[in-house]
């Protein structure tokens, strides 16, 4: 099986899973208890929030574990956007777990403003900041377009969001961004960040919200005190230390990481291209994205027909988020000025660390032959 479709989730690392195992089976106590056993476990998270907060470039106290990046996103926009006549600042491709909050912030009667993208799903930086006044309380940029692998660039974003309005908060969802390129956080100058585990080859349902220190949100879960205060719910241990090891093995080896996907997209774009000439568009810019996400359209074909031929090929590819397809096709296509054809085409290729060049010279033999089915088809 060639899994090309690693933005929707990854594979767990087999460090991650002996993680698992070891704290849900060996030591599986509860750290807010009091016995040493239980205080063990309780230096361990700690260990493990040293660890990420290190190799996120922010301090500890900064990392609020969550159960998903959703969760995350959710906190970040409901927690400091709360009085009525504040505004909200988006993206118009924003992944759903931002895009849908704001549709909410909306109907409850806040000014919400989605910015548009350039054709690659890069955020029109222009159009952002003329969006940003004083009445703004929060602006959310993903750093990495999680459909075409755009990289927005989120120091020169944030610094001109606070140059013209300083007390406005910035988000960014970098789910698709944390592990699959440099980050350093703290450079950033975002005030809050989402990372989450199962994109990064830890278990589903661990994530973790950056906050920095200072910034006013509200808390989000209401018990027992943990997390500070700002999100009780007894620790998720085993999700909280395969999240951190994940984050070791993968950003120890971002760079090649990146420079070998670099190079598995760029030879899967220029053979379909060259294949099909004017039928093709290639909807991410190979100078400016994550490596690891390739988007590209077909005239004639469908994308969800070419996706399920492939599937009985033994290779998984996606037609957009599996977040935003969940209820159809994606938004996505419409916001990078796709005509119908070509939105109707669309698919998504996301590689791994794991991913090869092998597998992108079977995919590309397998895709053409599907495709040049799907035409021949279409000319009958």
């Amino acid at each position: 099986m060639i899994n090309f479709d690693t933005a929707a989730t990854t594979p767990v690392y087999k460090e991650c899973r002996e993680i698992i195992d070891r704290y849900s089976f060996d030591l599986f106590y509860n750290p807010s208890a009091r016995y040493k056993q239980a205080v063990s476990v309780a230096m361990d998270v700690r260990r493990a929030r040293e660890s990420l907060a290190k190799l996120m470039g922010v301090q500890k106290e900064e990392i609020f574990y969550t159960s998903s990046g959703t969760e995350a996103d959710n906190w970040a926009v409901f927690g400091t956007v709360k009085r009525q006549e504040q505004g909200f600042v988006c993206s118009a491709t924003e992944h759903s777990a931002v895009y849908n909050v704001a549709k909410e912030l909306k109907n409850r009667g806040h000014n919400v403003t989605f910015v548009p993208v350039l054709s690659d799903g890069s955020v029109d930086v222009d159009a952002l900041v003329s969006a940003v006044d004083e009445s703004v309380a929060l602006v959310s940029i993903m750093h990495v377009n999680n459909e075409t692998g755009a990289v927005n660039d989120l120091a020169k974003i944030t610094s001109l969001i606070k140059k013209k309005s300083p007390k406005t908060l910035v988000h960014s969802d970098g789910v698709q961004a944390f592990g699959k390129i440099p980050v350093n956080v703290s450079k950033l100058g975002v005030d809050m960040y989402t990372v989450s585990g199962h994109k990064i080859h830890a278990p589903k349902g661990i994530a973790a919200l950056y906050v920095k220190k200072g910034t006013r949100l509200q808390p989000y879960i209401f018990g027992g005190g943990q997390e500070g205060g700002m999100r009780s719910s007894t620790e998720n241990v085993a999700g909280i230390v395969a999240l951190t090891k994940a984050a070791e093995i993968l950003c120890a080896k971002t760079a090649s990481v990146r420079e070998k996907n670099t190079a598995i997209s760029r030879y899967i774009a220029d053979s379909i291209g060259k294949k099909y000439g004017d039928r093709f568009r290639l909807n991410t810019n190979l100078d400016n994205f994550s490596g690891s996400i390739l988007n590209f359209s077909i005239n004639g074909i469908m994308g969800e027909v070419l996706l399920h031929s492939l599937e009985t090929e033994g290779i998984l590819i996606s037609t957009g988020s599996a977040c935003s397809t969940k209820k159809g096709i994606s938004r996505i296509p419409k916001e990078l000025g796709l005509s119908e054809g070509f939105a109707k085409g669309t698919v998504r290729i996301s590689l791994s660390d794991e991913s090869t060049m092998l597998e992108a010279e079977e995919f590309v033999q397998k895709c053409t032959k599907i495709v040049d089915g799907l035409l021949n088809f279409r000319k009958k």
